[in-house]
């Protein structure tokens, strides 16, 4: 089984949709260090995909591949989700600075003008509704920790 069925399976049962990245990583190390049996399940869904390419420094990219390899993702999988990992930093950071920055006439707290912002900013992204809906879902169980915190 690939390490990226492991880390969504990890998420969606384990965790229950609410870990970063960083704490699928964490679960990860648990579940390979305890005796278990370790049994994932397999997405059946399959998507489009697309290829890129991209420059970057050669010892930045040797790290990356190093960290990669230690979890036994590919480059495509750990591209990915360093992929992921920035949308949800990006719209969620951005989207809590300008929750804070922004004057609040109707003196909503601060768990739902982040909300506000976040759905806003998504919804004038340029991008069809179901890129929209994919952002949301990348981006939706930081957003849940962010609230969480805000409250």
């Amino acid at each position: 089984m690939k390490i990226s069925e492991k880390l969504d399976y990890l998420d969606a049962v384990e965790l229950e949709g609410e870990a970063v990245l960083s704490e699928l990583f964490a679960a990860l190390a648990r579940k390979e260090y305890q005796d278990e049996a370790q049994v994932f399940a397999r997405p059946e869904e399959q998507v489009e995909m697309r290829t890129t390419s991209l420059r970057i420094e050669a010892p930045r990219l040797a790290a990356f591949d190093a960290v990669a390899r230690r979890f036994e993702l590919s480059r495509n999988e750990a591209i990915a989700y360093a992929i992921e990992s920035f949308i949800s930093d990006a719209i969620n950071g951005y989207s809590l600075g300008a929750a804070e920055s922004k004057p609040n006439p109707n003196n909503l707290n601060k768990a739902q003008r982040f909300s506000d912002e976040r759905d806003s900013l998504i919804s004038k992204l340029d991008c069809d509704a179901d890129i929209q809906a994919d952002i949301k879902d990348i981006s939706h169980n930081d957003a849940i920790a962010k609230m969480k915190e805000l409250v």
